[in-house]
């Protein structure tokens, strides 16, 4: 159900580093492959994956740091958003 996960924030990271080497891409849209999910749930037991991750491209285990790192990215990012947004905790 379209969950925050490993292999989501791996392909993150790796769209970032892309993006960010291509002088020609401006805009970075998301969208969600569930429709009436945009990244449902996250998977609190799996958090240090994620920094491993996040670390490649800001240098620092943190996936809020890797959100910041984008949104302050020269690309511009659209979430293409048509259902529900949420988190939850466990």
């Amino acid at each position: 159900m379209n969950p925050l996960g490993t292999e989501l924030v791996r392909d993150l990271v790796s769209l970032i580093q892309r993006a960010e080497a291509d002088d020609a891409c401006h805009v970075l849209v998301f969208t969600s492959s569930a429709p009436d999910y945009f990244i449902a749930h996250v998977d609190v037991m799996r958090i240090n994956e994620y920094r491993e991750h996040a670390a490649k491209v800001t240098g620092e285990p943190s996936i809020a740091i890797l959100f910041r790192h984008l949104s302050a990215s020269r690309n511009v990012t659209i979430a293409q958003i048509e259902g529900r947004v949420r988190a939850r905790s466990r």
